[in-house]
């Protein structure tokens, strides 16, 4: 049996990084997994297997040359992520909404509204 938090920091530090730079900003406990398997894949695609199975994420930080790995949960916790609504244009130019699209064989309704920033 192993921690999902073990089994990712000896991951990473098979990849080169000592403990001291591993950041965890978590505020849950990961469970412990009753068997954990690598099969067939690198340990990268493990370790992000695992991230995603866990719901987390990572990113890099480098402070005065010395670079970690940070780990949290979603990316709501990365300084790298704009915050705000996501406005998606067309090829247009136009914001389309209450479009009606074809699909396959069969017709469907979508509905498409983003914005980024303030209220418009």
């Amino acid at each position: 049996q192993a921690n999902v938090q073990t089994v990712l920091n000896k991951l990473i530090q098979k990849a080169g990084y000592s403990q001291d730079r591993i950041k965890w900003r978590i505020t849950k406990d990961l469970p412990t997994l009753p068997q954990c398997v690598q099969a067939l894949e690198n340990d990268y695609t493990f370790f992000t297997r695992l991230l995603a199975k866990y719901g987390l994420i990572y990113w890099f930080e480098c402070h005065d040359f010395i670079e970690s790995i940070v780990i949290a949960e979603g990316n709501l916790a990365s300084p790298y992520i704009e915050r705000g609504l996501l406005s998606v244009t067309d090829k247009d130019g136009m914001v389309h909404e209450h479009e009606t699209g074809f699909v396959g064989f069969t017709q469907c309704q979508s509905r498409h509204r983003f914005r980024m920033g303030g209220s418009h």
